[in-house]
């Protein structure tokens, strides 16, 4: 029988049997130790394959440390504001900043919201706040709307100011403007049923309101 090319039969404990016991045949010899070697190779002298590793678990991707939020806009944040005015606050910060205005009318009831409603005027700030309250005697009282003249003394939304003209403020708002109800004399920001009203003497600002128009 032809042996592989250039295979080498070592001397293996299964030759020494064959020898002791008288053994086959020459050709019997080499196909068992052919069989034999063979045999070893699977068995004994190979090492077990390794043992498959445990797949590994997916990770996720390393979670961002959380940032601080942005500081809002005067938009996200509280609305468009005069100053340090703005809508929503309460009466007790007003008059923290303010002083007393110059006189405090009585709360009438606004039948289309429901609310009672007073005007609170600063004249030397070029100022009137709409208190809003929810009873006669002005409970919970806060800033419903904002108006000021020509002699206001505080900036306005954005930077603007009494006296800005009319293509500065509609750089500031771009199309967010009531279209129905800006005219030559009024330009209105959002919408006439909650927004910010330019009063023009022809090509500046002389006042605003903030606040609703209509209901």
């Amino acid at each position: 029988m032809r042996t592989p090319k250039g295979l080498v039969f070592a001397h293996t404990p299964c030759d020494a049997a064959i020898d002791r016991f008288g053994g086959p045949s020459q050709d019997r010899r080499v196909r068992t130790r052919l069989t034999v070697s063979f045999l070893l190779l699977a068995s004994c002298s190979s090492s077990p394959p390794p043992a498959p590793s445990a797949p590994r678990t997916p990770t996720s991707p390393e979670a961002e440390p959380p940032t601080a939020n942005a500081t809002p806009t005067e938009d996200e944040d509280e609305g468009e504001t005069v100053g340090p005015i703005r809508e929503g606050m309460s009466a007790e910060a007003v008059v923290a900043l303010l002083g007393e205005p110059t006189e405090k009318p009585s709360f009438v009831l606004m039948e289309a919201t429901g609310e009672y409603v007073s005007d609170w005027p600063w004249p030397s700030k070029g100022l009137t706040l709409s208190m809003m309250g929810t009873d006669e005697t002005g409970a919970g009282a806060a800033v419903g709307g904002i108006s000021c003249d020509e002699s206001c003394a505080f900036d306005l939304p954005h930077g603007l100011k009494i006296g800005s003209t009319r293509a500065e403020v509609e750089a500031v708002y771009g199309d967010d403007f009531d279209k129905d109800f800006t005219n030559e004399n009024t330009f209105i920001a959002g919408s006439v049923y909650g927004g910010t009203f330019y009063e023009f003497d022809g090509d500046k600002v002389v006042g605003i309101f903030i606040g609703a128009g209509a209901e």
